[in-house]
């Protein structure tokens, strides 16, 4: 908090002396240079307020952090979760949002939308030998929703691409759909439980009349839905959509405003959350150029003290520790037993949940090869990422968390 306060303190310091230089410019400066003064002062001025305005928001945060309320990104995106956008008072794009999104989207289905998958033949129509549409895999796992409705969680503009880059990538005409993940039994029992993705040629308008087809639809159909089938390669590796981002996606123009906007545009991402995220953002890059602590702030690690396992069980109430006990279970590199602590987690800290499951395998989506877990990780309902820090990235990816880092609540 000091490191903030410091911050802070510098910033009303300058933003006063910057606009007494503007004032200067404005009355004691006649003409050109006067001018040039003033709208330098002005702008000067502007770019401070904004970093300042940051500043106060990262203070705000803080202070409900050590008071345990909850964070802000997490109050105010929580009207967009799957519970919210199914209600009848669910969020609904507009007219001017939908006019925007459907010239930069290249599709015309945006957050809270309700659709229709459209029947396997239709699908099966729109995927080539490897059971692919743009290279963007339809998974056997997908299959038994075919034909069902549902509602548009998120509009997938990009991914992080965790197995190569390490660097967001542009992905185009693809939707999240509320509550639709993967069970993974089509990929060796895999507990990642990563969200579906949709192109937007699979989907529909709720409503729409359906087309009656044979299935499958051809002899190219019944080939590709034996290839979907088989999800593994020749060399034993698994295919998935996860495993094939990298080759179905593009790389952003540098410093694309993209990134940033169409999570806006498309309703993934309400306007105060953004706000708030771009202002924390903005402070944050101040601090790093100052070396100062960054928001939120990880305590001193490196003691990587142990404890005793929960035996944790799907259904248990537990709670998240707070940040300072779990920075005493971390390494040096803020890590447990290989596991990273992420700075998206501190959100969650001393909050209450139910365990959702406990993951023992998952697919290296670098590689595509099954990983037995040495150590359970344990996944918690409603509890995946937000997207913050990583350009409003809309994956929702599962938070995967050590036992070591919660409490049972008898």
């Amino acid at each position: 908090m000091s490191s903030f306060l410091k911050t802070v303190a510098l910033l009303g310091a300058t933003l006063l002396a910057t606009l007494a230089v503007t004032v200067v410019g404005v009355v004691a400066i006649a003409g050109p240079a006067g001018m040039l003064l003033a709208s330098a002062g002005t702008v000067m001025s502007l770019v401070i307020l904004v970093a300042t305005a940051g500043g106060f928001v990262v203070l705000w945060r803080e202070a409900r952090r050590m008071r345990g309320q909850t964070d802000l990104i997490l109050e105010y995106t929580s009207r967009r979760r799957e519970l919210g956008l199914e209600g009848p008072s669910g969020f609904r794009a507009g007219i001017v949002r939908r006019w925007f999104a459907r010239r930069i989207l290249g599709h015309d289905f945006l957050v809270g939308d309700a659709v229709r998958i459209r029947a396997l033949p239709e699908i099966l129509a729109t995927l080539d030998a490897q059971g692919s549409l743009e290279g963007m895999p339809f998974q056997p796992e997908m299959i038994k929703f075919c034909g069902r409705e549902a509602r548009v969680f998120r509009s997938l503009d990009k991914i992080y691409d965790y197995g190569r880059t390490k660097r967001m990538r542009r992905l185009d005409g693809c939707v999240l759909l509320s509550n639709l993940r993967c069970d993974g039994s089509a990929h060796g029992g895999c507990e990642a439980t990563c969200y579906l993705i949709w192109k937007a040629a699979w989907l529909e308008p709720a409503g729409a009349p359906m087309i009656e087809l044979a299935s499958p639809a051809n002899d190219n159909g019944a080939q590709t839905l034996q290839a979907l089938s088989r999800a593994a390669c020749d060399d034993g590796s698994l295919r998935c959509q996860f495993t094939e981002l990298h080759a179905c996606t593009s790389e952003f123009a540098r410093r694309s405003p993209r990134m940033d906007l169409i999570p806006l545009l498309s309703g993934s991402y309400p306007v105060d959350a953004w706000l708030i995220a771009m202002l924390t953002r903005v402070f944050n890059g101040l601090q790093a150029r100052r070396g100062g602590a960054p928001f939120p702030p990880i305590p001193p690690l490196g003691a990587h003290e142990s404890r005793d396992p929960l035996g944790l069980s799907p259904g248990e109430r537990v709670s998240v520790l707070p940040l300072e006990e779990i920075a005493r279970t971390l390494n040096s590199q803020s890590k447990n037993r290989g596991l990273w602590f992420d700075r998206e987690m501190v959100k969650h800290c001393g909050r209450e949940y139910r365990v959702l499951a406990s993951v023992k395998r998952i697919v290296d989506d670098a590689t595509g090869q099954m990983r037995i877990m040495k150590s359970p990780c344990i996944t918690l309902e409603s509890v995946d990422s937000t997207g913050e820090g990583l350009y409003f990235n809309a994956q929702h990816d599962p938070i995967f968390w050590r036992e070591s880092w919660l409490r049972r609540i008898d």
